[in-house]
């Protein structure tokens, strides 16, 4: 009975700090207030951002780890995982970020997964938290072609553990 209401309390504060982010951010869109209008050719940058969900295992809120980093992330616990599709598929990938912060006790270890298809991963990333805030962690290499990114939450000190994955982002070469 005691583990049954330690385990709520525990869902209750996640969803307090998913709800309510302690760090508030302001965004500045544009200092001198000019506006410009006109026919232009914008290239897309070669990055792409989570789009949707694909698969989630032992994850609460996993919609809240799509697009841009927004201080609301999903939450993975022990042995959980998540697998987005980007925005866009991004060619010649050479770096994918993630935004992570760990909620608990001691560190807590995750694993970054990709794949072009959805159906063989490769394994690029394999590393702790041990921040209580969220922080970016960056992955450099040639990984080819990606379409779609997985976190999985390795293990942890405790089972009181739990890691919030805030967004992801894969950013490609030139074209």
């Amino acid at each position: 009975m005691a583990m049954v209401k330690g385990f709520i309390i525990i869902t209750v504060l996640v969803l307090f700090l998913v709800m309510s982010p302690w760090i508030q951010s302001t965004r500045v869109l544009s200092e001198s207030g000019i506006s410009v209008e006109g026919d232009f050719d914008v290239e897309e940058p070669p990055e792409a951002y989570g789009a949707s969900v694909v698969g989630s295992y032992f994850t609460l809120f996993p919609n809240s780890a799509l697009g841009a980093p927004d201080q609301r992330g999903a939450v993975l616990y022990q042995h959980g995982w998540i697998t987005l599709q980007l925005e866009r598929p991004v060619p010649d990938c050479q770096q994918v970020n993630v935004w992570l912060v760990r909620i608990g006790w001691k560190f807590a270890k995750f694993s970054i997964y990709i794949s072009d298809r959805g159906k063989k991963w490769t394994l690029i990333a394999r590393d702790q938290i041990s921040s209580p805030y969220y922080t970016e962690y960056a992955f450099s290499g040639d990984y080819g072609d990606v379409s779609y990114v997985k976190v999985s939450y390795d293990s942890s000190m405790s089972w009181i553990n739990f890691i919030l994955l805030d967004a992801v982002k894969a950013e490609g070469g030139e074209r």
